[in-house]
């Protein structure tokens, strides 16, 4: 039951980080590209990179990088939005867009990796 509680407690948590990403690009976002979306995407890979990057495996950090981070994330929308392009016959920017999303994706996760082991003693 707390781990039910503790995933409930991540998810609240990691939703309106979520939204507070949205409202923070909405100026910028247009139809072309989800601008919101790409922007918590590779900002929760950064901190998932970093989580990841710690030495510790302790239970908070897990909760933290799969629970809080989770929630923040939005492949699943990045996905959506990628077929969506797709539908509307704009095969090109869907293919640069989910290029673009993965590789920053990735790329951010390696820096807060290597961020992870600038910041931890050795």
């Amino acid at each position: 039951m707390v781990t039910v509680l503790l995933v409930l407690a991540g998810a609240i948590a990691g939703g309106p980080l979520r939204r507070l990403v949205d409202r923070a690009v909405r100026p910028w976002r247009g139809h072309v590209v989800a601008w919101d979306v790409l922007a918590s995407n590779v900002g929760g890979s950064l901190v998932l990179g970093f989580l990841a990057g710690l030495p510790t495996g302790d239970a908070s950090t897990q909760f933290v990088a799969a629970v809080v981070w989770g929630a923040f994330v939005t492949y699943a929308t990045f996905g959506n939005g990628t077929l969506r392009l797709v539908r509307e016959e704009a095969t090109a920017r869907a293919m640069i867009y989910a290029a673009a999303s993965l590789s920053s994706g990735l790329g951010a996760a390696l820096c807060g990796v290597a961020l992870a082991d600038v910041v931890t003693p050795n």
